[in-house]
C-alpha cells in the first residue's frame, strides 16, 4: 500500500470530477439563475403562470427556472403583423 497515487489514476479521477462538475452544473445552473436573477415575476409573467401553467402544476420556481433558461420568451408583433407559425414551437397569445 502507498500513499501516492498513480499519474493514470489521476488523470481518471480528474477527468470524473470534471464530467461530473460540468453535469452538476447544466442541471443545477437554470436553477440556481432563477433564484437569483428573477427575484419576483412581473405582472404580465405572473398572468402567464396563473393562466398557463399553475393549473398544471408547475411550480413558481420551475416557471422562472423556464424564464431564466430562455426556454419561454416573450415576443412582440406589431398591430396587424403577420406571424409565420414553423410547427415546433407554442404560442400564447397574451392580449390583441
Amino acid at each position: 500500500q502507498s500513499d501516492q497515487i498513480s499519474p493514470e489514476e489521476l488523470v481518471i479521477h480528474a477527468s470524473m470530477l470534471a464530467v461530473s462538475t460540468h453535469m452538476f452544473l447544466c442541471t443545477a445552473g437554470p436553477l440556481i439563475s432563477a433564484i437569483f436573477s428573477i427575484p419576483s415575476l412581473s405582472i404580465r409573467d405572473r398572468r402567464a403562470y396563473c393562466l398557463l401553467f399553475e393549473a398544471v402544476g408547475l411550480s413558481v420556481l420551475q416557471f422562472k427556472t423556464l424564464l431564466s433558461s430562455k426556454t419561454l420568451d416573450w415576443v412582440e408583433y406589431a398591430p396587424n403583423e403577420l406571424v409565420e407559425l414553423n410547427g415546433e414551437d407554442m404560442y400564447f397569445l397574451y392580449s390583441g
